[in-house]
């Protein structure tokens, strides 16, 4: 078993655009890289975690099974 882990760091909203839609499509950004580069049957998870706020609990998506058809 072999892992790796990258530290990203989302950079804020322009002041113009809704913050929830940047994130979901910095998310999805940063899934589609990581998915450029895997195996079938490679498993793939993220965890997001909030620097400025330490008292929050990480959240994170679960390790699943890439499947490509």
């Amino acid at each position: 078993m072999r892992g790796t882990q990258w530290k990203v760091r989302f950079n804020p909203p322009p002041t113009s655009s809704d913050p929830i839609t940047h994130f979901v499509a910095s998310v999805n950004e940063l899934f589609d890289h990581l998915l450029e580069n895997v195996d079938d049957g490679d498993m793939v998870g993220i965890t997001i975690h909030n620097e400025v706020n330490q008292s929050k609990k990480p959240r994170g998506f679960s390790f699943r099974r890439i499947r490509f058809h």
